[in-house]
């Protein structure tokens, strides 16, 4: 916490990389100090910034639609598969192309993907909390063949519930990096509408120590700085955290993007930051606040 003349800066305890983000930096790291060259299957974190980093250093990012990669020689290339996972058939065609899997899946994500094809084998219909174009998500879908439920949020579920019919049994989990809020309230409207219903928790305890985090700093705050990618899912669900707290909210990738004009009349700021922002980033951005100030 930094103060000066009444003006405060609360940076969050909660912000920087996740435990998942920061194994598969790692393993990109090794890789890359072992061969000089490694693919990743999309990029390894939502972070443009990291991964321009690790493309210096060697990482090529393959495309995620296989029928792109007819031009290019994968046979004995090493391909990270990043936190979020891939499916099962991803998975084969890799393999086929003559290429090592390298398996930088989350474990919270590889537990949640377990969770569920446990449900499913145990007949439910399995409903998941979380959006559909997410990595971690399609790599879900890519299980089954009878596609699960995904609902992004409360209103998509009562969309869901008033299409019918509806399943008789029907098990909810959620993307690790969903909004917890969210995940209640889909399971509360479900709950009042399904004849038998399972709730498996699976969200990431780390993602809700920060989104619990930025809701307590956004009720005290004047404004909330959210630092990290704009493709990060979980970047923008703090933003839209702070938002239902009716709280002002900017998002930045880069220090260099704060708008000195945001700041004006504002005396309480809090600074957080994504699974996928570097510590270092979010020191920045509050140098660069106290700065302005």
């Amino acid at each position: 916490m930094e103060k000066t003349e009444g003006f405060e800066i609360v940076v969050a305890k909660h912000s920087g990389f996740c435990p998942g983000v920061k194994r598969a930096i790692r393993m990109a790291e090794g890789l890359l100090e072992s061969r000089g060259k490694a693919y990743s299957l999309g990029p390894v974190i939502h972070n443009p910034k990291v991964v321009e980093n690790l493309e210096r250093k060697g990482l090529l990012i393959l495309p995620e639609d296989p029928s792109r990669w007819d031009d290019l020689e994968l046979i004995g290339e090493a391909v990270l598969i990043r936190s979020h996972g891939i499916g099962p058939k991803i998975r084969e065609e890799i393999r086929k192309r003559g290429a090592e899997v390298v398996d930088a899946t989350c474990p919270k994500v590889r537990r949640a993907q377990e969770v569920d094809e446990e449900l499913v084998s145990q007949g439910y219909h399995l409903v998941i909390v979380g959006n559909p174009e997410h990595p971690e998500i399609k790599a879900i879908l890519d299980r089954f063949t009878q596609p699960p439920t995904v609902l992004p949020t409360p209103d998509h579920a009562e969309a869901w519930l008033n299409k019918g019919p509806l399943p008789p049994r029907v098990a909810v989990t959620a993307q690790t990096t969903a909004g917890e809020e969210t995940f209640h309230r889909v399971v509360e409207l479900l709950s009042s509408h399904i004849a038998e219903i399972k709730v498996v928790d699976t969200l990431c305890e780390v993602t809700k120590r920060r989104q619990r985090e930025a809701a307590e700093m956004a009720r005290a705050a004047d404004l909330i700085v959210v630092v990290g990618g704009r493709n990060s899912s979980n970047t923008r669900q703090l933003a839209r955290i702070v938002e239902g707290c009716g709280t002002p909210v900017v998002q930045v990738e880069t220090a260099e993007e704060m708008d000195p004009s945001v700041l004006r009349g504002k005396r309480r700021i809090g600074i957080t930051g994504g699974a996928s922002t570097p510590d270092e980033e979010v020191k920045k951005v509050a140098i660069k606040v106290m700065g302005i100030r």
